[in-house]
């Protein structure tokens, strides 16, 4: 599976759409999540807040269509600190946590995940971040 790529500041990040597809693996979902976030630094790592919600329908476990409403918060921390790199560029290294809840077909959902981040800081701050 290809990385989700994010295209940020050290104070914010360009909002990403997830498709249902994307979000629950299947290719016949509908509805999307907007997730926004917005970023703050230390010296050390800089940290991006998101979230966003959504619905829409998808396949369920018994082989029929039922709808899903899922909200999702997280943290992506990244270091070193993204001004640290604005000046020159460089390369990024971290992790993303996610949690998400919502609805499936009927059933409460909800779940955790934690993945790795690499991303390059362009010489005059803009970032790439790829999640993987």
């Amino acid at each position: 599976q290809s990385p989700t790529v994010i295209t940020a500041t050290a104070s914010s990040f360009v909002p990403v759409t997830l498709t249902g597809a994307e979000l629950l693996d299947d290719p016949t979902a509908t509805g999307s999540i907007l997730i926004t976030g917005a970023g703050t630094s230390t010296s050390a790592q800089t940290v991006y807040t998101f979230g966003g919600s959504g619905s829409g329908t998808a396949r369920c476990d018994d082989g029929t269509r039922g709808n899903w409403n899922v909200s999702i918060t997280g943290t992506i921390t990244v270091s070193p600190a993204v001004p640290s790199l604005a000046a020159s560029g460089g390369i990024l290294s971290g992790t993303i946590v996610n949690n998400f809840s919502g609805t499936f077909c009927g059933f409460t959902v909800s779940d955790q995940d934690t993945n790795s981040v690499t991303g390059i800081v362009n010489p005059g701050g803009a970032v790439t971040l790829l999640i993987f």
